[in-house]
């Protein structure tokens, strides 16, 4: 007679794109808690890969200055001196501030803060259901 083995099962993980769900204060969009699930993924790395993706398709349509009143408010005096570097003008006027033509690297600068971080990646277990 076969006997049953008691197998510890662990429950998958999965890997959740979200989107940021930011609220208007008659100024600029601020960031809230929480965030809309978009897709699903298997892998870290392939969900990493489209927030990536996704965060900069956002910076390159988005008005900064919707989501910020001064850049020196969100970033550190080396970050600010890199983004103009790299072709941010700071001093420009504020409506007129894109990050349309910037390079990668900005972007990748310009993400380190987290209000220009739209999509993010958690890390949810699968329920038993």
């Amino acid at each position: 007679m076969a006997t049953k083995k008691n197998k510890k099962f662990t429950k998958p993980t999965r890997f959740v794109v979200t989107k940021a769900d930011f609220e208007y204060n008659d100024e600029v969009h601020s960031k809230n808690e929480g965030g809309i699930p978009l897709e699903i993924y298997s892998s870290r790395e392939s969900a990493e890969r489209e927030a990536l993706k996704k965060n900069k398709e956002w910076l390159r349509e988005i008005s900064p200055f919707q989501y910020l009143y001064d850049f020196r408010d969100e970033f550190t005096d080396k970050q600010l001196s890199q983004l103009t570097r790299l072709g941010l003008d700071l001093n420009s006027r504020l409506d007129e501030c894109a990050f349309a033509s910037l390079p990668d690297e900005a972007l990748q600068i310009l993400m380190e803060a987290s209000i220009f971080k739209c999509f993010e990646v958690w890390e949810v277990e699968e329920s038993e259901e």
